[in-house]
């Protein structure tokens, strides 16, 4: 690279005057030793140490010199390792656009595009600096440069006037993005924001390019990082904005924006936010936390000035959509499309299992949970092992000589072969120095989906309520509210769908007012036991009723059962009546079937009208078979079983009435 440089110096001083008759300055020598050594590092001398055409700054001579020569090797820098730089090295560092003769002044367009063409197709991997000025435009329209050959990264260096966009316009989205060819990665300053990060794959270039348009990353291994258990210790990034006292509008701490336009077929997937983490160690671990901390409350006042009622969401999240579902998700809850949360549980990295055709089953376990030779595993780590059936188990490392109370040693070394494995339920297997314990068959638990918990503390007179966990409002259920008619259970265990507490009653007739608020009841009462239980507004009497209830002791209490009748009343002569205040009165009589071990009774008001007996067949013999207390008669005899298969008869009395 050849640089002309053309230096004119003048120094006005008398040609007859002597030194002594300069203007005296504290600092005259050093200034012109400064000026000297600055010149002498800028411009290489001859041979003879003059520099070429240039008077000698020694001379009180007025001077005027000039020079035309190659600078290249000047030294323009020298760091504290002491390396040379040279201009033509610190020059070539950076890639202006000005440097390949392209004017970005609004009127050499034409080739201005023609230059920054051939420089994307040439030179692969590039930044190219954009000062200050005009991108290349006709009739006021920017001009998009070709696909470049390589990775590009343009980068304004101020304000870029005209850029080049690629418009999205469809459903009134209007997002120009800066479009300097495909796959180009812009930073540019005062653009469409304060500083845009922006690149557009338009067409011959795809995602798969790895290229992000931004990336941030940090890796915190050092014991130096701040922060205590409980307190925010290493922030990756850190974003803090503050809504004033005295702001107006939305303040939005970030907005995220993602519109999919694209027509892509399955698996082609559209995700706006994916948060992905990855856990090896024992750490407790979030992949997300959001908290709303209200400072100081507000009470929600019943006027409606506007000024005192306010709404707090910690989460929202909306689901705009038409059409019909899949028609088989009526029924079947695996059959829907559409699904507003999803949680999906699986192995993550553990690993998976495989049958064939023959039944034979295959656990293809990943290689962080296998066991190795002589690696150090820490305290309860795990590891899966596959029984010679294809079925994985579980094993959990403890040291031989770990301490429960001081939690030591951390680390133990597996032995230099593989141990003799026992697929039992705490089963102990030696491997070096480490202990193995089998937990079973390989599950991958998942305690708790929704878990919800506060700061309630009644006992200090601190109390935090929640009016409804789970609501519904105003759409229609065309299936089930609930829908587990798909949920497998471990076999093991008792099949439970809902479990809950003394006192705790599901309301039948709650329709979102006050006047119908627990009016009918169905639960478990510590006093009665499983009953159902109606308000006095639903009986019409003073005091609540219980028409049905079963207590601990199995004791059934029913005001009336009708059988076989479809209308419901109690007229249909198969119906066994147990009446009791039936009616909330305090007079009515009491019928009842009371039964005892060898006979059923019939009581009315407690007085015992009888037993009931079933007559049977008269027995052939003396040993046919029965039951105690049951009877029998024919014309001639009147039989009872007074044992089992014990039958004694008396004759019938020939008197004559």
């Amino acid at each position: 690279m050849k640089i002309n440089v053309f230096f004119v110096f003048l120094i006005c001083v008398p040609l007859e005057a002597k030194s002594q008759d300069l203007p005296k300055q504290s600092n005259t020598n050093n200034s012109q030793d400064t000026v000297t050594r600055i010149i002498k590092q800028v411009i290489p001398t001859n041979k003879g140490g003059k520099s070429p055409n240039m008077a000698s700054l020694a001379s009180p001579d007025l001077m005027v010199g000039s020079m035309n020569n190659n600078v290249d090797n000047a030294i323009v820098t020298r760091n504290p390792e002491n390396v040379t730089r040279t201009i033509s090295e610190k020059f070539s560092d950076y890639l202006s656009l000005k440097d390949i003769g392209v004017a970005l002044d609004n009127i050499n367009s034409e080739t201005d595009i023609v230059k920054i063409n051939t420089l994307w197709r040439k030179t692969p991997n590039q930044t190219v600096f954009l000062p200050n000025s005009y991108w290349p435009s006709i009739n006021g329209n920017a001009i998009i440069p070709d696909t470049p050959s390589g990775n590009f990264v343009v980068q304004g260096l101020g304000k870029v006037h005209l850029w080049p966009s690629y418009p999205v316009t469809d459903y009134g989205i209007g997002f120009p993005a800066p479009y300097f060819g495909d796959g180009v990665t812009s930073i540019l300053y005062g653009a469409n924001s304060s500083v845009s990060f922006n690149r557009v794959d338009a067409h011959n270039i795809g995602f798969n390019s790895g290229l992000p348009n931004t990336a941030f990353n940090y890796v915190a291994d050092t014991s130096k990082e701040p922060g205590n258990p409980g307190s925010p210790g290493m922030l990756n990034i850190s974003i803090h904005t503050v809504a004033e006292r005295h702001k107006h509008g939305m303040e939005s701490g970030v907005n995220d924006i993602f519109d999919s336009l694209s027509f892509g077929s399955y698996g082609d997937d559209d995700v706006q936010d994916w948060h992905h983490m990855g856990i090896y160690g024992t750490d407790w671990t979030w992949s997300n936390i959001r908290e709303v901390n209200q400072y100081v409350p507000f009470y929600f006042s019943t006027k409606k000035d506007g000024v005192y009622d306010q709404a707090t969401y910690i989460n929202e999240e909306d689901f705009a959509t038409g059409g019909p579902e899949n028609s088989k998700g009526a029924y079947d809850p695996t059959q829907y499309n559409r699904k507003m949360f999803w949680l999906a549980h699986g192995y993550g990295t553990m690993g998976f299992g495989t049958v064939d055709k023959a039944g034979n089953k295959t656990a293809h376990i990943a290689g962080a949970v296998k066991w190795r030779p002589s690696t150090s595993y820490h305290r309860y780590q795990e590891i899966i092992v596959a029984d010679p059936t294809g079925q994985p188990y579980t094993f959990y490392a403890l040291s031989k000589d770990y301490n429960v109370l001081s939690g030591m040693p951390d680390n133990s070394r597996s032995g230099t072969s593989m141990p003799n494995w026992v697929f039992a339920n705490e089963s102990v297997i030696t491997d070096g120095n480490t202990i193995w314990t089998c937990l079973g068959k390989f599950t991958a638990d998942l305690g708790e989906v929704f878990g919800i918990s506060g700061d309630n503390s009644p006992q200090t007179g601190w109390v935090a309520r929640i009016g409804t966990l789970m609501s519904e409002d105003t759409d229609y259920i065309y299936n089930a509210i609930f829908d587990m008619s798909k949920a497998a259970f471990d076999p093991s265990v008792t099949h439970v769908f809902a479990r809950m507490q003394k006192d705790m009653f599901l309301d039948l007739t709650a329709d979102g007012t006050q006047a119908g608020q627990n009016n009918r009841l169905f639960g478990y009462s510590n006093g009665v036991g499983l009953e159902y239980r109606l308000s006095s507004s639903v009986n019409g009497v003073r005091s609540d009723t219980v028409p049905f209830a079963i207590s601990d002791t199995g004791n059934t209490h029913i005001s009336s059962l009708s059988i076989g009748n479809n209308s419901k009343k109690i007229t249909d002569t198969r119906s066994i009546v147990f009446v009791e205040n039936a009616e909330g009165g305090s007079s009515d009589h009491q019928i009842s079937l009371r039964s005892s071990s060898s006979s059923i009774r019939l009581f009315a008001d407690n007085m015992d009208l009888g037993k009931i007996t079933t007559n049977v067949s008269p027995p052939e013999s003396s040993h046919a078979p029965c039951h105690a207390g049951q009877e029998a008669y024919d014309y001639k005899y009147f039989y009872k079983c007074v044992a089992s298969n014990q039958w004694k008869r008396s004759a019938w009395s020939k008197e004559n009435w």
